[in-house]
Protein backbone atom coordinates (compact mmCIF):
# COMPACT_ATOMS: atom_id res chain seq x y z
CA UNK A 1 0.00 0.00 0.00
CA UNK A 2 2.94 2.27 0.64
CA UNK A 3 4.09 1.94 -2.97
CA UNK A 4 0.66 2.95 -4.23
CA UNK A 5 0.70 6.07 -2.07
CA UNK A 6 4.09 7.05 -3.42
CA UNK A 7 2.86 6.60 -6.97
CA UNK A 8 -0.14 8.82 -6.25
CA UNK A 9 2.05 11.49 -4.70
CA UNK A 10 4.52 11.50 -7.59
CA UNK A 11 1.70 11.73 -10.10
CA UNK A 12 0.14 14.63 -8.20
CA UNK A 13 3.43 16.52 -8.33
CA UNK A 14 3.85 16.07 -12.07
CA UNK A 15 2.45 18.55 -14.51
CA UNK A 16 1.26 17.43 -17.89
CA UNK A 17 0.98 19.61 -20.96
CA UNK A 18 -1.50 18.86 -23.67
CA UNK A 19 -0.04 19.58 -27.08
CA UNK A 20 -3.23 19.83 -29.07
CA UNK A 21 -6.13 20.66 -26.80
CA UNK A 22 -8.72 20.42 -29.58
CA UNK A 23 -7.58 16.88 -30.37
CA UNK A 24 -7.80 15.95 -26.69
CA UNK A 25 -11.34 17.33 -26.44
CA UNK A 26 -12.34 15.51 -29.63
CA UNK A 27 -10.96 12.20 -28.31
CA UNK A 28 -12.63 12.66 -24.92
CA UNK A 29 -15.99 13.45 -26.51
CA UNK A 30 -15.61 10.51 -28.89
CA UNK A 31 -14.95 8.19 -25.96
CA UNK A 32 -18.04 9.50 -24.14
CA UNK A 33 -20.14 9.06 -27.30
CA UNK A 34 -18.88 5.48 -27.69
CA UNK A 35 -19.85 4.62 -24.13
CA UNK A 36 -23.32 6.12 -24.60
CA UNK A 37 -23.75 4.23 -27.88
CA UNK A 38 -22.75 0.98 -26.14
CA UNK A 39 -25.30 1.58 -23.38
CA UNK A 40 -27.96 2.34 -25.98
CA UNK A 41 -27.08 -0.79 -27.97
CA UNK A 42 -27.25 -2.93 -24.83
CA UNK A 43 -30.64 -1.45 -23.94
CA UNK A 44 -31.93 -2.06 -27.48
CA UNK A 45 -30.61 -5.63 -27.46
CA UNK A 46 -32.32 -6.26 -24.14
CA UNK A 47 -35.62 -4.95 -25.52
CA UNK A 48 -35.31 -7.04 -28.69
CA UNK A 49 -34.60 -10.18 -26.64
CA UNK A 50 -37.58 -9.40 -24.41
CA UNK A 51 -39.90 -8.99 -27.40
CA UNK A 52 -38.57 -12.19 -29.01
CA UNK A 53 -39.19 -14.11 -25.80
CA UNK A 54 -42.66 -12.65 -25.51
CA UNK A 55 -43.35 -13.58 -29.12
CA UNK A 56 -42.12 -17.11 -28.57
CA UNK A 57 -44.24 -17.43 -25.47
CA UNK A 58 -47.29 -17.39 -27.72
CA UNK A 59 -46.04 -20.67 -29.23
CA UNK A 60 -45.27 -22.45 -25.96
CA UNK A 61 -48.69 -24.05 -25.55
CA UNK A 62 -48.88 -25.64 -29.04
CA UNK A 63 -45.25 -26.75 -28.84
CA UNK A 64 -45.84 -28.19 -25.41
CA UNK A 65 -48.76 -30.23 -26.74
CA UNK A 66 -46.60 -31.59 -29.55
CA UNK A 67 -43.79 -32.48 -27.14
CA UNK A 68 -46.20 -34.29 -24.82
CA UNK A 69 -47.54 -36.26 -27.78
CA UNK A 70 -44.01 -37.20 -28.85
CA UNK A 71 -43.06 -38.26 -25.32
CA UNK A 72 -46.25 -40.31 -25.03
CA UNK A 73 -45.25 -42.10 -28.23
CA UNK A 74 -41.95 -43.07 -26.56
CA UNK A 75 -43.40 -44.48 -23.35
CA UNK A 76 -40.62 -47.06 -23.18
CA UNK A 77 -38.16 -44.24 -22.29
CA UNK A 78 -39.69 -44.06 -18.85
CA UNK A 79 -38.61 -47.62 -18.14
CA UNK A 80 -35.08 -47.32 -19.49
CA UNK A 81 -32.45 -46.02 -17.16
CA UNK A 82 -31.29 -42.71 -18.65
CA UNK A 83 -27.82 -43.19 -17.22
CA UNK A 84 -27.38 -46.30 -19.35
CA UNK A 85 -28.43 -44.35 -22.43
CA UNK A 86 -25.91 -41.65 -21.52
CA UNK A 87 -23.07 -44.16 -21.16
CA UNK A 88 -23.95 -45.83 -24.44
CA UNK A 89 -24.05 -42.51 -26.28
CA UNK A 90 -20.70 -41.42 -24.82
CA UNK A 91 -19.08 -44.73 -25.82
CA UNK A 92 -20.49 -44.50 -29.35
CA UNK A 93 -19.35 -40.90 -29.67
CA UNK A 94 -15.85 -41.82 -28.48
CA UNK A 95 -15.76 -44.72 -30.94
CA UNK A 96 -16.85 -42.47 -33.80
CA UNK A 97 -14.24 -39.84 -32.91
CA UNK A 98 -11.49 -42.46 -32.79
CA UNK A 99 -12.58 -43.83 -36.15
CA UNK A 100 -12.68 -40.36 -37.69
CA UNK A 101 -9.22 -39.58 -36.29
CA UNK A 102 -7.91 -42.84 -37.72
CA UNK A 103 -9.74 -41.96 -40.96
CA UNK A 104 -11.46 -45.32 -40.91
CA UNK A 105 -14.88 -43.78 -41.50
CA UNK A 106 -13.91 -41.63 -44.50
Amino acid sequence: MKDLDTVFNTEKERSYEIGDQDLFVFLALTKIAQEEALKSANRNLTLVCLFVLLGLSWFINPVQKVLVDILNYFNWLYFVDLFDLLVISIVLTFFALVMVKERALW
